[in-house]
């Protein structure tokens, strides 16, 4: 990315646009095999693949920008853009049901890992994956689904629920001069969650998710009693007990 992103074109859209996101797939060191791999340092490499392929860029004053915006920008910055497989009416496309439905891979000899579908009239986008990249990528972590794909509610709730943001609520209690004990996570994990509604808003509700907001807010109180728990458990000097 060092080596071919132009920051200089980057500068000047950031001057048309306002801040821009670009959203793309990391191609590096992935569930499945992409060419002969190449060892360089500490890392893994394969020849004839770039280490990113875009496929979204959101700027901040109008949101997403649609693909062929996208796509010329991605390509401006000297990043490669994902390929295309279909463009057109969304009823006049058959999205495939088996692995060998899918269309052959332009980075690896076999079937792609998936296809990332973008409805521009409803601004919504989704990944259709191979059962092969699914089966891997579980046979890699865990066998519950939500772990390796959460849906955008746990992703958002794992984003946003951040030690700091738990912690900054916990100090705000002790200043309150409340006890500090795992009686007020009924309290605290709903602080914590309007903060986030309070604080990232655009980003959650103006983005292109699929919000289950109970999902959500169990996600959020789930990490919250996690933090509280960890330094509930610390010792009197801890971070917890400083002013």
């Amino acid at each position: 990315m060092r080596e071919n992103a132009d920051t200089e074109i980057l500068q000047q859209l950031t001057d048309d646009y306002g801040s821009i996101t670009v959203f793309g797939e990391a191609m590096h060191a992935h569930t499945l095999e992409y060419g002969e791999p190449v060892e360089t340092g500490d890392s893994t490499t394969w020849e004839g693949v770039p280490n990113f392929i875009g496929f979204d860029v959101w700027a901040d004053s109008v949101g997403f920008l649609g693909w062929n915006k996208a796509r010329d920008i991605i390509h401006d910055i000297g990043l490669e853009t994902v390929p295309i497989v279909y463009e057109g009416p969304a009823e006049a496309y058959e999205l495939p049901t088996e692995d060998e439905e899918f269309p052959e891979s332009e980075y690896r000899d076999g079937k792609p890992e998936g296809l990332v579908i973008i409805n521009e009239t409803t601004d919504q986008t989704a990944k259709h994956r191979t059962d092969r990249f699914k089966e891997k990528h579980g046979s890699q972590s865990v066998t519950n689904s939500d772990e390796y794909e959460p849906d955008d509610s746990v992703v958002l709730a794992r984003q946003f629920t951040t030690e700091a943001r738990v912690l900054k609520m916990i100090h705000k209690y002790k200043d309150d001069g409340r006890e500090i004990n795992m009686g007020i996570m009924e309290d605290l994990w709903r602080d914590v969650f309007d903060d986030i509604i309070e604080e990232e808003y655009e980003t959650i509700f103006l983005g292109r998710y699929v919000i289950n907001t109970k999902k959500l807010r169990s996600e959020v109180a789930s990490i919250t009693a996690r933090v509280l728990d960890t330094y509930m458990s610390r010792p009197d000097g801890s971070v917890l007990n400083e002013e």
